[in-house]
């Protein structure tokens, strides 16, 4: 059980040929312990192709050899029109 902990960096490196980096990707869209402007890095192969959500979004995707880290950011609740 977590909590009331809250958590500003999440760092995913699962396995390259499952679907789990996918998964945890959708999970993490909609859960309370990440703060807004929370960093979720995610270690995958090259030509994996990952996408953002409603509230992850692809800041910057780097490669280092036979790996890549996507870094998403994690925008919590959607602002309403005239929220700041």
């Amino acid at each position: 059980k977590l909590g009331t902990a809250t958590y500003n960096l999440v760092f995913l490196d699962p396995p390259y040929a499952t679907p789990l980096l996918a998964q945890t990707l959708l999970l993490l869209e909609n859960v309370s312990f990440l703060r807004t402007a929370a960093w979720i890095i995610a270690e995958h192969a090259p030509g994996k192709t990952l996408v953002g959500g409603q509230r992850l979004h692809i800041q910057d995707s780097r490669r280092y050899g036979d790996t890549v880290l996507t870094f998403f950011e994690h925008i919590g609740e959607t602002r309403r029109n005239g929220d700041s």
